[in-house]
């Protein structure tokens, strides 16, 4: 007496491994989240990509455009929230660095309210001022790489043999 499986098992057996590897890739997307919260050397990196979301809406609402404002300030807020989430538990342990985040944080909060009220210029001020303290806190920091052009007095020896 041979026995036949039945004819929805190998589907069954495909749709749990499907699941098994959808599972798989859900825990691997957070491992690599946590650990990418832990790296700080990228803060340098992340800071330019807040800079430049915050010039792009510094210029958005000094052209009193409603619409662009409100989307610049959303990419804005959505960069801001990345480099806190990677940043502020690795960065913790540098005293001016979270009183000052914090600020900056405060600056921007108070811009977006200022945005969804179509107060262009309060919001440019508030924005100009995150946009300052942000360079300031940048030149402070020891992790973040300054520019080789203040070294102008390095230029490599030619040889002419």
């Amino acid at each position: 007496m041979t026995r036949t499986l039945p004819a929805t098992l190998p589907t069954m057996f495909s749709t749990i491994k499907w699941l098994q590897i959808l599972f798989l890739g859900a825990a691997l997307a957070i491992g690599v989240q946590q650990a990418r919260a832990q790296m700080t050397g990228e803060f340098a990196g992340d800071l330019a990509i807040v800079s430049s979301a915050l010039a792009t809406t510094i210029a958005a609402t000094g052209k009193d455009d409603a619409q662009a404002s409100r989307v610049a300030m959303e990419e804005l807020y959505r960069q801001w929230r990345i480099l806190r989430a990677k940043n502020f538990e690795a960065q913790a342990s540098n005293p001016l660095f979270l009183p000052e985040m914090e600020k900056v944080g405060d600056r921007l909060f108070a811009a977006s309210k200022l945005v969804d009220q179509g107060a262009w210029a309060q919001a440019r001020n508030e924005l100009q001022m995150a946009e300052k303290m942000l360079q300031s806190l940048r030149l402070k920091q020891p992790d973040v790489v300054k520019p080789i052009a203040s070294n102008s007095s390095y230029s490599p020896a030619i040889s002419s043999n």
